[in-house]
């Protein structure tokens, strides 16, 4: 990404063209695979602090950044080479002391979490760039065991519709009216 795709105050990344090999197998800036491709994403506010002072920093080094200009930079101010990137992130990850896993696996890690922070699956979809949702539900995101424990449900609110108070639980009675009812609904 470049500076150019960064809109700091209004918190937005727009993502549009990513780095692809030619036939050479050599890296150049490229259109995304896909319409779903180009797409504008929302930053947190975290993430938008980190920005800035990067920019802050990076502009010590190298002067006034231009559009053009790629946010992430080896110390010659080119572009990351992908190859130092995977080694560095590796390396961070054996001092962290947590199992090794593909740079790009992060995505994997961030629609799960978004997910199970409740975030709609077309809103994740669209945030990797994905046109299906269903190919980010089966390939991009993973169940936490908090997440299936979270679906043992009792039968008073599976019957219930709308989550209730757990004062307002209803009487056995209640819960077999509710199920009866619904048995008979389910076999017209």
């Amino acid at each position: 990404m470049s500076w150019g795709d960064v809109d700091l105050e209004k918190a937005d990344l727009v993502v549009s063209r990513n780095y692809i090999r030619d036939i050479t197998r050599a890296w150049m800036l490229g259109e995304s695979k896909t319409r779903a491709g180009h797409r504008c994403i929302r930053l947190s506010e975290d993430v938008v602090e980190v920005l800035v002072e990067h920019l802050v920093e990076d502009e010590k080094w190298f002067g006034p950044r231009r559009v053009r200009y790629p946010v992430f930079v080896c110390l010659s101010g080119e572009r990351l080479d992908h190859s130092n990137v995977a080694r560095s992130f590796h390396q961070l990850g054996r001092q962290a002391g947590v199992p090794r896993i593909r740079f790009h696996d992060l995505r994997h890690t961030s629609a799960s979490l978004l997910i199970r922070q409740g975030i709609s699956a077309k809103v994740v979809s669209y945030r990797l760039g994905h046109a299906d949702v269903s190919f980010t539900l089966s390939v991009y995101t993973h169940l936490y065991e908090d997440q299936r424990r979270s679906a043992a449900l009792p039968l008073h609110q599976l019957l219930a519709g709308p989550p209730v108070e757990e004062s307002s639980k209803p009487s056995s009675e209640q819960l077999i009216a509710q199920l009866q009812a619904l048995l008979a609904q389910l076999m017209k």
